[in-house]
């Protein structure tokens, strides 16, 4: 079992290697787990809204989330607790990305 924290969680994307997941939750956190130990390795802060959506590149070196606050975000799996790499800013909630 995974924790997550308070709230509801509303994606979950995995590696390729299914080693590792990352959540989407409306604690305004995403959150990057070790599925061998179940521990929360890093934590992505910065969104003002609901993260509603998380997808991992299929190389499993970065990760994007989409969020109610108007903001893709995107970084690097190793630098999820650092500051995000890009930040992509739109004028309505965003329900969902891509790689």
């Amino acid at each position: 079992m995974l924790y997550c924290g308070a709230g509801v969680v509303h994606a979950v994307a995995l590696t390729k290697d299914a080693r590792r997941a990352v959540t989407a939750s409306d604690d305004f956190l995403a959150r990057c787990f070790d599925l061998t130990t179940g521990e929360c390795t890093a934590t992505l802060e910065g969104h003002s809204g609901w993260v509603t959506d998380v997808k991992v590149s299929p190389n499993g070196r970065s990760a994007v989330t989409a969020s109610h606050d108007h903001d893709a975000r995107c970084g690097s799996m190793q630098l999820l607790a650092a500051a995000c790499g890009s930040v992509l800013c739109h004028c309505r909630a965003i329900a969902g990305q891509r790689f």
